[in-house]
């Protein structure tokens, strides 16, 4: 992945304390952890490199939607349903069905012109529902082993599946896991982040079309709720607020202008989605709350951005995206320490098995080289 250009507009930005602080040595880049992020190499993450950035080591389930929490990572995934081979032989495309039962690439002379670059969207009608599985940590590196399901759908609402899990450690250690459904936003409760998820209530928390809860704790921070949420509604993203992680009230949808083209490859933002929050320590000690989002163009294209804010409600934008890439989605932040800030996002496999996801991870700043 190429790094970003920082220009003006980043450099004017920095001096905002909600965006990290100024660019210095060595490495050029903000200290804050905010972006620009390259994706991990190999030797970081201890994953096998397919693609570059890889941090998980999943062989069979389509995957997407991750996040770590106190170390483990969260994602959605689902096996592939057992469905009928056709003989082999030839068929219609040009390709042809090996032994194995695989369909082999027909090549490029009569494929037409490539796809315009945009993210994968997986076809979940061809695997089993969706469930939430967790993931410990490799023992060396930053990736993770495959891991094991701990929540599935069970009520009515949910419509037969469970994504976009998002995790939060209370202060008594206890662990609550916000996920989305077909109905809404539901909430499970474990001892600690390792333990065993219950469900809270047969209801959603939110209900309605919406997707990808992104919740933090606020405690240490400017905010005037013990609970922040912030989740997708049609093309916008919406703030609600807690008192206790359980009873939520709505804040409204939350102020971001469009982000500007970048160049002539950038078509217009039509709407936003697919937040990721951390609430992140300043070095002057101050806390900020991070909202990273996809920025969805006209074009099918998708640039990763941020917004920064000290209450919660009101956001202060970076206005340049803090990715290269225009296909990669569901930004995940996780701050290692006062400079160094990691972000899980949604990438595409490539080879056999590109239809099912990749779980990516980036580093900011840039120049930082992990164990």
């Amino acid at each position: 992945m190429r790094r970003i250009a920082l220009g003006l507009a980043l450099v004017a930005s920095s001096a905002c304390s909600t965006l990290g602080s100024s660019p210095s040595s060595p490495e050029g880049l903000p200290h804050g952890g905010t972006g620009p992020f390259r994706l991990a190499q190999a030797e970081e993450v201890d994953v096998p490199p397919t693609p570059p950035g890889s941090t998980l080591f999943e062989r069979t389930r389509a995957v997407e939607n991750g996040m770590t929490a106190e170390g483990f990572l969260f994602y959605a995934g689902a096996e592939p349903r057992e469905i009928e081979m056709p003989d082999a032989g030839p068929i219609d495309d040009g390709g042809t069905i090996d032994d194995a039962g695989v369909l082999e690439d027909a090549g490029t002379a009569d494929a037409g012109p490539p796809p315009p670059e945009g993210p994968l969207e997986i076809d979940w009608s061809v695997f089993e529902p969706r469930v939430i599985v967790r993931s410990a940590p490799r023992a060396e590196g930053l990736g993770f082993d495959a891991g094991s399901e701990v929540l599935a759908a069970t009520d009515a609402w949910e419509g037969g599946f469970v994504r976009d899990p998002w995790a939060v450690v209370l202060e008594d250690g206890r662990a609550r896991l916000y996920y989305g459904a077909e109905g809404g936003i539901g909430v499970a409760q474990a001892a600690s982040i390792d333990g065993t998820f219950a469900k809270v209530g047969s209801a959603p928390v939110i209900a309605g079309e919406v997707r990808r809860p992104t919740v933090i704790d606020t405690r240490g921070t400017e905010a005037e709720h013990a609970f922040l949420m912030y989740f997708e509604r049609d093309g916008s993203l919406v703030g609600a607020s807690s008192d206790d992680g359980l009873a939520w009230a709505e804040i409204g949808v939350i102020d971001l202008p469009a982000l500007a083209a970048r160049d002539m490859r950038d078509s217009d933002e039509i709407e936003v989605g697919g937040p990721g929050v951390i609430a992140a320590r300043t070095e002057a000690g101050r806390a900020v709350i991070r909202l990273y989002y996809e920025s969805r163009r006209a074009n099918g294209q998708v640039l990763i951005t941020m917004a920064g804010s000290f209450d919660g409600v009101t956001f202060e934008p970076l206005r340049i995206p803090v990715v290269q890439d225009r296909a990669l989605r569901w930004p995940a932040p996780r701050q290692l320490d006062l400079r160094v800030t990691m972000l899980y996002m949604q990438g595409e496999r490539g080879g056999r098995g590109a239809e099912r996801g990749a779980l990516l991870v980036g580093i900011a700043p840039g120049g930082v080289t992990l164990p």
